[in-house]
């Protein structure tokens, strides 16, 4: 149950990730660029195939003005 939690809010947080990204029509080079990391990096955040760190998130949400 813990694990399904925590699947969920990972979907969630890449899915919201993506379309704030997408709603200030920045590409992943511009947000991995501001978030000072590799545009492979970000893309793997994005894609769900790396789960980020809170150090990570926070650096998210700066990157894309939002909170974490």
């Amino acid at each position: 149950m813990a694990y399904d939690i925590a699947s969920r809010l990972h979907r969630t947080f890449i899915n919201n990730m993506r379309a704030r990204r997408l709603e200030l029509e920045l590409p992943q080079s511009e947000a991995a660029a501001k978030m000072k990391i590799a545009q492979s990096s970000y893309a793997q955040i994005e894609s769900g195939r790396r789960t980020p760190t809170l150090e990570m998130i926070e650096r998210v949400a700066k990157a894309l003005k939002c909170e974490p």
